[in-house]
């Protein structure tokens, strides 16, 4: 909010908040545009757009499958994974993220099974930039394009230069990772050994055991390199107490419970996304989706929960929500028909396949 206001008095360049750029702008433009309380104007603005983010969304899952069932079915699931939308009345940036993420599925797939227009390219484009500057974890968004880059290319180069492709894709998504966890204190999360952010700060309860493990006492790493090289020293250095930090916070992550929380909500939370993660698994492995969808989808989950792995946990669950719109569209393509996609569909990978 201080970084929007300052804004009214010159543009200039932040090292930590440039990773939150987009929602930045987001408050700056609302303060401009409507009176009155800020904190009104953003909620007001956020439910908007997740309103037509849901419309978006539903399109793109009937889209995808060429199914009005699996259309309603993701809607369906969106609407009743109620925290999707509680978001929307806190300014904070996942609203805005998790609002943009189905924006860019529905104009990627949009854009697949139209002419391309050079509208369509610079809507996917536009998209991209703002949601991959909405939160850190926005560079999963860019490592999407980047792996979506080399398969389109790969097979119209040379297997010398399909290599060096590679090797400098992964090459500059680790320089921009390294740049983005700068100013983040990972290691020193890994000194305290907290799977949930913030946990040894509160007074203590016997429900937040699971939630910390005992650090080693002989730490030491090298200050004076790169985030990314004091983090592969830590793993030299510790490597059962990293498996075992980073495993509770991607079980965390995932699964979506809280010791703290009451066993309803627990048990609602199992109930419904473990289900989806298993259809949207078997989805994947069905090799019936466009490829190009199941590998950014692939691409965008995992740099997700790396993150989530290799940074913290958050304490209310919030980081999780930009990724279920992925997971429920995957998902919905079981309620296509019995097979899990439309015919149609079907018949036109088939015919895709013949033609590459």
């Amino acid at each position: 909010l201080k970084y929007a206001q300052r804004l009214s008095e010159g543009f200039y360049i932040e090292p930590h908040n440039v990773w939150y750029f987009s929602y930045v702008l987001f408050v700056y433009g609302v303060r401009l545009l409507v009176p009155g309380t800020l904190a009104t104007g953003l909620v007001i603005g956020q439910y908007l757009l997740g309103l037509l983010a849901l419309v978006a969304l539903t399109d793109a899952g009937r889209r995808i499958y060429d199914s009005n069932r699996a259309g309603i079915a993701v809607g369906f699931v969106y609407c009743v994974f109620v925290e999707l939308t509680f978001w929307h009345s806190y300014v904070l940036c996942e609203s805005l993220y998790v609002s943009g993420v189905c924006f860019l599925l529905w104009s990627a797939v949009r854009l697949e099974q139209h002419r391309r227009s050079r509208y369509d390219w610079l809507l996917l484009i536009g998209l991209a930039t703002w949601v991959a500057f909405l939160k850190p974890t926005g560079i999963a968004v860019w490592a999407s394009l980047a792996a979506l880059g080399v398969y389109a290319l790969w097979p119209r180069l040379r297997p010398g230069w399909r290599w060096t492709m590679g090797i400098l894709t992964v090459l500059l998504i680790l320089l921009a990772a390294d740049r983005m966890l700068a100013t983040f204190g990972v290691i020193r999360n890994y000194e305290k050994g907290e799977v949930i952010f913030g946990i040894r700060s509160l007074p203590y309860r016997v429900d937040y055991r699971t939630l910390m493990l005992t650090p080693p006492e002989d730490i030491y790493v090298p200050q004076d390199s790169s985030t990314i090289r004091r983090i592969m020293t830590f793993v030299v250095q510790h490597p059962w107490y990293w498996i075992k930090l980073t495993t509770l916070k991607l079980w965390y992550f995932l699964a979506h419970i809280r010791p703290y929380w009451s066993g309803a909500h627990n048990a609602f939370n199992l109930i419904l996304l473990l289900p989806c993660y298993v259809l949207s698994f078997r989805m994947v492995r069905a090799s019936r989706l466009p490829r190009w969808f199941v590998l950014a989808s692939t691409v965008f989950v995992l740099v997700q929960c790396l993150s989530a792995s290799l940074t913290s946990v958050d304490w209310d669950g919030r980081f999780l929500m930009p990724v279920l719109p992925v997971v429920f569209v995957l998902a919905s393509g079981y309620f296509a028909n019995a097979d899990g996609v439309s015919s149609r569909t079907y018949s036109r990978q088939k015919a895709s396949l013949k033609e590459t």
